[in-house]
């Protein structure tokens, strides 16, 4: 087998023997496949990116829809709690004369025991809204 010259040993991959050829291909092939995994990548990271957003954009409603029923129950638990007031105030003002109303004290003490027991409720509502 005669001796290359200079010129021969640098010649481009066509010159290069059948295994070479071969191993060059599938260098070529993987570098190619990796791009596109690279970009495959990039894409599910703006995918999730986009995702996080959203989650992060209904998670921002939802605790605002939460504040705003908190503050219905605050409400409503102060209405109450001033209703309860009343009532106790009446029931204590016809206690105290002696002239009071049967019917009347009774239905006083019933809207006290409904007041009280809807003040207890909102107020453990509240309180899972603000400490969950």
């Amino acid at each position: 087998m005669p001796a290359k010259t200079a010129t021969e040993a640098h010649r481009p991959s066509e010159a290069l023997p059948q295994p070479n050829q071969e191993l060059q291909e599938e260098i070529e092939r993987l570098e190619d496949d990796n791009e596109y995994l690279k970009h495959e990548i990039e894409e599910m990271r703006a995918e999730m990116d986009e995702m996080r957003d959203t989650f992060y954009e209904e998670d921002a409603c939802q605790l605002q829809d939460m504040r705003r029923e908190l503050e219905r129950a605050n409400k409503n638990c102060r209405i109450l709690q001033y209703r309860l007031r009343k009532a106790e105030r009446k029931r204590m003002r016809y206690a105290e004369t002696g002239e009071f109303d049967g019917e009347l004290l009774r239905s006083l003490e019933q809207d006290l025991k409904v007041a009280k027991d809807v003040s207890v409720r909102l107020h453990n509502e509240a309180g899972r809204y603000a400490w969950g």
